[in-house]
């Protein structure tokens, strides 16, 4: 089997998705970037993805109704919620999603992606 490398990021904002698409691609990674849920909706269409990342605070549909969607269509695609609010990392668990805290230290950022990658796709 080869390796995951397919990830989805979904921001509104475009400084952390480019700097989340820079720092992935640079480590190997294939990286759709999102604006938006239906942005990303459309993506996961299109394309296989191997992992989601989102941010939870965006116009539209929020962060958690992605995830929501995204468990019900694509069962068993990794998610990590990533937000400022440490608050919502009770809230992520109970959807079964991982959550990481922004601003985002990119050495643990990677280590947790390949982390989730790993234990889903046992590779």
């Amino acid at each position: 089997m080869v390796a995951p490398k397919i990830i989805l990021v979904v921001d509104d904002d475009k400084m952390n998705r480019e700097i989340e698409q820079f720092y992935l691609e640079r480590n190997g990674y294939t990286v759709f970037p999102a604006a938006s849920g239906a942005e990303a909706l459309t993506l996961l269409e299109q394309h296989p993805i191997h992992l989601v990342l989102t941010d939870f605070n965006m116009p539209g549909m929020k962060g958690d109704e992605l995830a929501k969607h995204i468990q019900m269509h694509y069962p068993g695609l990794p998610i990590m919620l990533v937000s400022s609010d440490r608050h919502l990392a009770d809230y992520a668990h109970a959807l079964n999603i991982q959550f990481m805290e922004k601003p985002i230290q990119l050495s643990k950022f990677l280590h947790v992606i390949e982390s989730i990658l790993t234990a889903h796709y046992g590779i």
